[in-house]
C-alpha cells in the first residue's frame, strides 16, 4: 500500500540575509556593504524574508518555499542560471502573491543540470537579493516503473513523498484532492511529471491553493475519465496537452471558481459523457477534436459562456444533450455539426434569441425548449434541404417566441407535441409537415388566433387537448383529423370559439372517450360532430358543459346540433 511509502520531507528552512542588487557573489557570511553600510547579517525577525531549500526537485521543475511579512515589499520571486550569481537579468519567476507562506514552482528546467538560485525582493525600484542556493535536476523519465492500483493524495506531503518514487505508470486512478482543514493543503503537482499514462481515471478535487496543472504535462492517456471539480484557484488546464488518447471516458468540469480556458483538451475526440457545470468564469468549451458523447452532455449554470465554440466538430450525443441556465448565452452555433441526438434541453437561457446552430440535426427523439425568455425563434432547426425526425417536441414558456416556423422540417409521425405557455405566439405554422401525433397539448397561449399548421395531421392516437386560448376565433386547422384512437379529447376555456367545424372531417372515435367541451362561452354549434356521430354511427360520449349550448350526443344524432 501506498501509506507505507509516505515519509515527511525534511528541508532546512534558511533565514537570510538581503544584499543590495549587486552582481558580486554573495554567501551567508556576515559582510558590510561599502556603499549603504547595509549588512548581510540575518535580518530582524520582525522582517520576516526567509526562503527554504528546494523543497522538491524533478527533471524539470524545482519548488520553493518563502515566507515574507514585510507589507513594504512591492515583489517578490526567484532568479536562477546556470551560472553562478544569478539576477533579474536572468531567469525571472514573480510571485503573484507578497505576503504570507509563498509556494514558487521554476519549471522548463534542463534535466541533470546545476542551477544557481536566489530568492530577490523588492522595495520601490530598489532590488534585495538573498544569499544563493544550488541545486541538481534530476533525469527527465522517470525510473519507478508502474504503480499498481488506484492512489489517492490528500497533502502536499504525500504528492512529495509519492513523486519521489518517480513512477512512469500508475495501473489504476490518480485522485488528487483537499478534504477537510489541513496545515499542508496541495499546493504543486510537479513532482507527478514522471507520469506518463494513468489507466484508468484522474481526478483534481475541492484543491483550495492549486493554481497550476504543472507536473501533469507528461501524461498521454486515460480510459475511464477526467474529473477537475470544485478547484478555487485553477484558471486553466494548461499541462493537459499531451493528453492525445482520443477517447478519455469521461469528462467532468464541474464549479471552479475562476477557470477561464480548458483548451488544452485539445486532442479529445471521444468521451463516454460531458459535464460543463458551474464555472463562472468560463466563457467557450474549447475541445475542438471533440466529435462523440456516447451518453450525456450536460453544459449548465456557466454564468460567463456566450457561445459554443469549440464544439463544431460534435456530430453525436448517444443520450441527452442539456444545456440550461447559461444566463450571457447567446447562441449555439458550436454545434453547427451536431446531427443525432437522443433528447435535447434547451432551457433557462436567458439571453439565447435563436436555435441557429442546430441546422445540422437529423434526428432527436425528444426535443424540449422551455424557459428561454429571449428566444425569438425556432428558425435554426430548419434543415435545409432534409427532415428532420423528432418523437416529442415541447415548447414551454418562452415568453418572446411569436411562431413555430423553425418546426418545418418536421415530417411525418410525431409521439406528442406539447406548446404550453408562450406567451407571445400568434400562430402554430411550422407543423404543417406532421401527418399523425399520439398527444397534441395546447394550452396557456394568449395571443394565439388559429391552429394553422395543424392542417396535416389526420390521426391523434391518444389525447388532444386545447385548454385556455382567449384569442383562439376558431379550430379550423383541424379540418384534416379523420380520427381519434385515445381516451383523452378536451376543450376547454376557449371563448371566441363559436362551432366545432374544423371537426367536420372526424368519422372515427373509440367508444370509450369523452368528447369534452368546457367553458367555451359563445359555443353554440355543434354540426361540426355530425359526420362523427351520424354518418359514421360513433358511439363515443358528448360531454359539454359550461358552453352557450350544452347538448349531449343524442342531441346531435337527433339533428338538434345547434341553438
Amino acid at each position: 500500500m501506498f501509506k507505507n511509502l509516505l515519509f515527511v520531507a525534511a528541508f532546512c528552512v534558511i533565514t537570510l540575509g538581503c544584499s543590495k542588487d549587486d552582481p558580486a557573489p554573495q554567501d551567508s557570511t556576515t559582510q558590510q556593504d561599502s556603499t549603504d553600510d547595509d549588512t548581510t547579517n540575518p535580518p530582524d525577525p520582525d522582517d520576516g524574508y526567509t526562503i527554504a531549500d528546494p523543497a522538491f526537485v524533478t527533471g524539470s521543475t524545482a519548488r520553493f518555499s518563502m515566507t515574507n511579512i514585510n507589507t513594504s515589499i512591492s515583489e517578490i520571486g526567484l532568479v536562477y542560471a546556470t551560472t553562478p550569481n544569478p539576477t533579474t537579468a536572468n531567469e525571472t519567476l514573480v510571485s503573484a502573491e507578497t505576503i504570507g507562506d509563498l509556494h514558487l514552482v521554476i519549471s522548463m528546467l534542463e534535466a541533470e543540470t546545476t542551477y544557481y538560485v536566489k530568492a530577490y525582493r523588492k522595495t520601490g525600484s530598489e532590488i534585495e537579493y538573498s544569499n544563493e542556493i544550488t541545486l541538481e535536476t534530476l533525469s527527465a523519465r522517470g525510473t519507478g516503473g508502474t504503480f499498481s492500483g488506484d492512489i489517492v493524495l490528500l497533502t502536499q506531503s504525500e504528492i512529495d513523498a509519492f513523486g519521489r518514487e518517480r513512477y512512469i505508470n500508475i495501473s489504476g486512478s490518480l485522485t488528487v484532492a483537499h478534504e477537510g482543514a489541513t496545515t499542508d493543503p496541495i499546493v504543486d503537482l510537479s513532482p507527478l511529471n514522471t507520469i506518463e499514462s494513468v489507466g484508468t481515471s484522474l481526478a483534481i478535487h475541492r484543491t483550495t491553493r492549486l493554481t497550476t496543472l504543472l507536473g501533469l504535462e507528461n501524461i498521454a492517456s486515460l480510459t475511464q475519465g477526467l474529473t477537475i471539480v470544485e478547484n478555487t484557484k485553477l484558471r486553466d488546464l494548461q499541462y493537459l496537452e499531451n493528453l492525445t488518447s482520443s477517447q478519455i471516458g469521461q469528462l467532468y468540469i464541474i464549479e471552479n471558481d475562476i477557470l477561464e480556458d480548458i483548451s488544452a483538451l485539445q486532442h479529445v475526440e471521444i468521451v463516454e459523457r460531458l459535464l460543463v457545470l458551474g464555472n463562472p468564469l468560463l466563457e467557450t468549451i474549447e475541445i475542438p477534436e471533440l466529435r462523440t458523447v456516447n451518453f450525456d452532455v450536460e453544459i449548465r449554470n456557466n454564468s460567463s459562456i456566450t457561445n459554443l465554440n469549440g464544439l463544431e466538430n460534435l456530430t453525436t450525443v448517444g443520450r441527452e444533450l442539456t444545456i440550461e441556465n447559461n444566463p450571457n448565452l447567446l447562441t449555439l452555433g458550436g454545434l453547427i455539426a451536431l446531427q443525432e441526438a437522443d433528447v435535447i434541453h434547451i432551457l433557462r437561457n436567458d439571453s439565447l434569441t435563436s436555435l441557429d446552430g442546430l441546422d445540422s440535426l437529423a434526428t432527436v427523439s425528444g426535443l424540449v425548449i422551455e424557459y428561454n425568455d429571449s428566444l425569438e425563434t425556432l428558425e435554426g432547426l430548419s434543415v435545409s434541404g432534409g427532415s428532420l425526425e423528432v418523437d416529442a417536441i415541447t415548447i414551454w414558456e418562452n415568453h418572446n417566441l411569436t411562431s413555430l416556423n423553425g418546426l418545418s422540417s418536421v415530417q411525418g409521425s410525431v409521439d406528442s407535441i406539447t406548446i404550453v405557455y408562450n406567451l407571445s405566439i400568434q400562430s402554430i405554422n411550422g407543423l404543417e409537415g406532421v401527418t399523425q401525433v399520439n398527444y397534441l397539448g395546447i394550452r396557456e397561449l394568449p395571443e394565439l388566433q388559429n391552429l394553422d399548421g395543424l392542417e396535416g395531421i389526420s390521426n391523434i392516437t391518444e389525447a388532444i387537448i386545447l385548454d385556455n386560448l382567449p384569442r383562439l376565433e376558431n379550430i379550423d386547422g383541424l379540418n384534416s383529423l379523420t380520427t381519434i384512437d385515445g381516451n383523452n379529447f378536451r376543450i376547454k376555456n376557449l371563448p371566441l370559439i363559436t362551432n366545432v367545424d374544423g371537426l367536420s372531417n372526424l368519422s372515427s372515435a373509440p367508444s370509450s372517450i369523452d368528447l369534452d367541451f368546457e367553458d367555451n362561452i359563445a359555443l353554440s354549434d355543434f354540426c361540426g360532430l355530425n359526420n362523427l356521430f351520424i354518418v359514421s354511427g360513433a358511439t363515443a360520449r358528448l360531454d359539454v358543459s359550461g358552453c352557450a349550448y350544452n347538448p349531449d350526443e343524442q342531441d346531435i344524432r337527433d339533428g338538434n346540433c345547434s341553438l
